[in-house]
């Protein structure tokens, strides 16, 4: 056992050992998304790639010859235009690219800003903790990558809407959380975040960006702006909510998909639909109100992951690259388990590796059960457990720093 332990303190003072690894993951994934892309369908990219061509061409983005349909707000399609003027294959790469530094920019600044809390900072001795929630996330993350999908640069402008609100900066966190409504529906629920802190500016701001992205693209399409949006209506968000899916042989998340699940029956009851809502909403807001103690400040970071983690349990749709908006609430936990040793109790790695059973094996082998819904509860009763620290602690000095290796060999 000493032995052991002596290998890996040596292991964690070489983080280019943990660079190079996930370099040449991320080198792999690469390939296999370009063999996706050159498939006779393509993949998702392609799909955004056509749409933005249609709309620059004045035609239908919503109708265009492709397996999988343009189904985003005519915004995400505008600011795709430079790419759909590109090579594909670069086009490609660099939508990779842009994809893969949106999710480890998400990581390094949501620890910078939970730095306190954490009990550490950003700097190399994040190495060796990143990739080991790199490996543990990596369904979704690859899943995102291989698909062309949105989701990590959605979630990037996200954590940029944060940073800003924590800085003060109110029309800029307006504009980050407006554009990644804008492309997305669904962080639509970070307005509730905003509502709860009383920031009536940003609130304000919000809809009101909102509306001038998606609207943005009437230099193009002119007056059929409205038509291109009524059939956007039409044929996704309204399909969507009226047939939300069989959550009885489908993936889901949400209470309301596993109450199908057990009695398939209630699928398409109303009182299964605003029972999975009211669980959603009761999740972010226990761990906002656990967030904030009397006479200190209110933390943002833990009630931002609950939020997003709302998002996927109200969702009436439920695919595998969604569950990136897990990524941040179960890579801070991942982070403090790493370094806050104090937080680190038996219970609470207990939960963890109630987490990793659901999240990583179970839900993987058994999609169409409730392991996914267990683990993203598991991931709220973590964030209570973290959001309970007090955040007046001393911040340990030796943890924000790269750890010595000066370690001496069992």
């Amino acid at each position: 056992m000493n032995r052991l332990l002596g290998l890996l303190r040596r292991l964690r003072c070489r983080p280019a050992w943990a660079l190079a690894i996930l370099a040449a993951l991320l080198a792999v994934l690469l390939l296999q998304t370009y063999r996706q892309a050159n498939r006779p369908e393509g993949y998702d990219l392609t799909s955004y790639l056509l749409s933005a061509d249609a709309l620059w061409h004045g035609d239908n983005p919503y109708q265009t010859d492709t397996r999988y349909p343009y189904i985003y707000p005519l915004f995400f399609a505008m600011t795709m235009i430079p790419l759909a003027m590109v090579p594909y294959g670069l086009a490609n790469f660099v939508w990779f690219a842009l994809s893969a530094t949106g999710l480890i920019a998400s990581c390094l600044i949501l620890v910078r800003l939970a730095a306190e809390e954490l009990k550490t900072d950003v700097g190399w001795h994040l190495a060796w903790p990143g990739l080991a929630m790199f490996l543990i996330l990596f369904s979704p993350v690859q899943n995102n990558l291989l698909n062309g999908q949105v989701n990590l640069l959605v979630l990037f402008c996200c954590v940029l809407f944060l940073h800003a609100f924590m800085k003060n900066h109110d029309v800029v966190a307006a504009a980050w959380l407006a554009a990644a409504i804008a492309i997305k529906l669904l962080p639509v629920v970070l307005l509730l975040f905003v509502l709860m802190r009383r920031r009536w500016k940003v609130l304000l701001w919000v809809p009101v960006l909102t509306a001038a992205f998606c609207l943005l693209p009437w230099v193009l399409a002119g007056k059929n702006l409205w038509s291109l949006y009524g059939n956007y209506l039409d044929t996704f968000l309204m399909s969507s909510l009226k047939n939300p899916g069989d959550h009885s042989r489908g993936m889901f998340f949400g209470l309301h998909g596993t109450i199908a699940y057990f009695l398939p029956g209630t699928a398409s009851s109303l009182w299964t639909n605003l029972l999975g809502l009211s669980t959603a909403a009761f999740v972010m807001l226990a761990v906002d109100v656990a967030s904030k103690q009397p006479g200190r400040p209110r933390r943002d970071v833990w009630p931002f992951c609950a939020y997003l983690l709302g998002c996927l349990l109200a969702s009436p749709i439920a695919e595998t690259h969604h569950l990136v908006f897990a990524v941040p609430a179960a890579f801070l936990i991942g982070v403090k388990l790493c370094f806050d040793r104090g937080w680190a109790t038996t219970v609470v790695w207990t939960w963890a590796g109630v987490f990793l059973a659901c999240f990583c094996i179970f839900g993987k082998l058994y999609k169409t059960s409730p392991f996914y819904f267990a683990a993203l509860m598991t991931l709220v009763i973590l964030l209570l457990l973290a959001v309970r620290r007090s955040p007046t602690d001393p911040i340990d000095a030796d943890a924000t720093k790269t750890p010595s290796c000066n370690t001496e060999s069992a």
